[in-house]
């Protein structure tokens, strides 16, 4: 597993993603950090989806919510995407929709 972390969005080194990423293809790009502010949430994704574009990714919303107790699912479904990008906002609630959907589990 490869990591690119960021405090925010790409940081000044969207160079490094590309080149961890490989070429823009499709992105998984889960949006659970900000499950608290449901009046937020589509914002935040819009956010999010634009620099990826930009970069000539395309993203895809997945949503941990629809996979809750549905480990095998989701697993199948990530394999997918050859990237995946979490979305900060708040970690508590990013770590429980990690735990409810297996997510935890699945991504390593």
């Amino acid at each position: 597993m490869r990591l690119f972390l960021s405090s925010y969005r790409f940081g000044a080194h969207y160079d490094r993603l590309v080149a961890l990423a490989g070429p823009p293809g499709r992105v998984a790009l889960i949006p659970n950090a900000c499950d608290a502010w449901p009046e937020a949430w589509a914002g935040a994704v819009t956010s999010d989806m634009s620099p990826l574009r930009q970069l000539g990714y395309r993203p895809e919303v997945l949503d941990l919510r629809e996979y809750v107790g549905r480990e095998a699912e989701l697993e199948r479904k990530l394999a997918e995407f050859p990237l995946v990008w979490v979305r900060g906002g708040n970690t508590f609630v990013l770590r429980a929709q990690f735990a409810r959907s297996g997510a935890d589990r699945v991504l390593p």
